[in-house]
């Protein structure tokens, strides 16, 4: 069979790294048992196999038969005989796709091991640890409105909180307030930023922000908040997309596109000069 993890057939079908894969990403057109995994994702074009893997890094299989390779000929060119990971060396965020990357995280579906790791699914389970303050810029712990991070590729996931004391709401709801909710997703995307190589000596500033609201947030139920970032250590222009979802369900989605700085003192001398009433939206800032 040769190297395990690299494009094989295997019982009328050809996969990369077919054992042990919480995700199966299958070609429009593949003769495939869309029911047989729960994880299956639907795929029509390469970039959409780029992006998934991307978010999804090692836990994905790749899933092609003869009629793919008919349909997508070059996609069969770039996969044959490669490893995972030897394809994924070659891919790289861009920093500029976020609006792409919105309409790839609400179809992701939660993986299996989410089941069994220390994050609240359920009204009975208990409640995780909170993330420390200085992943979320808070000089008070009980303002953290996030747990410690579960990771599944590059993405990460975190439970959410609804009660801090910088937020009072006057007027009695059945829901989480949407300001609450855009700070989770704030939280979130400043943790995963620091959780992919940010030092704390950092900051950012948010050039842009999106946000999408599908459903309720229901204040009785734990929910939550997943993050793909894309930032790069270093400093300069990134993104991060998030996601709510409660009992398997998106609530909400967006993401913020910011200019981010590995030293406050880069930040302090940028915030202090003339370039500030100029910031371009087209162009990397601080690099």
């Amino acid at each position: 069979m040769g190297n395990a993890n690299a494009l094989r057939i295997d019982q009328g079908s050809v996969a990369i790294n077919q054992t042990c894969r919480q995700y199966s990403i299958v070609f429009d057109g593949c003769n495939y048992d869309l029911n047989s995994k729960s994880c299956v994702i639907p795929v029509k074009s390469r970039r959409e196999v780029e992006l998934y893997l991307l978010c999804l890094g090692e836990e994905v299989e790749i899933i092609m038969d003869d009629q793919v390779r008919e349909t997508y000929p070059e996609v069969w060119d770039w996969l044959a005989g490669r490893d995972i990971s030897e394809v994924l060396t070659e891919l790289k965020w861009s920093y500029r796709e976020e609006e792409e990357v919105i309409d790839i995280i609400e179809k992701i579906p939660a993986p299996p091991s989410l089941n069994a790791c220390f994050l609240k699914l359920h009204n009975g389970d208990p409640d995780p640890e909170r993330i420390e303050r200085e992943y979320v810029h808070k000089n008070n712990a009980e303002n953290v409105l996030i747990s410690k991070p579960y990771q599944c590729g590059s993405m990460f996931y975190f439970n959410g909180f609804t009660k801090s004391p910088e937020f009072n709401i006057d007027h009695y709801s059945d829901h989480v307030e949407g300001i609450i909710m855009f700070e989770v997703a704030r939280q979130a995307g400043n943790a995963s930023a620091h959780l992919v190589g940010m030092p704390f000596t950092g900051t950012n500033i948010i050039l842009k922000s999106f946000t999408r609201h599908t459903k309720f947030l229901e204040a009785s139920e734990p929910y939550l908040v997943r993050t793909i970032p894309a930032y790069k250590p270093r400093g300069g222009v990134g993104y991060c997309v998030y996601n709510i979802i409660q009992n398997g369900k998106s609530c909400m989605a967006g993401f913020f596109s910011v200019i981010a700085y590995n030293s406050k003192d880069v930040y302090k001398r940028f915030r202090n000069s003339k370039l500030i009433d100029r910031a371009p939206r087209e162009k990397v800032v601080g690099e």
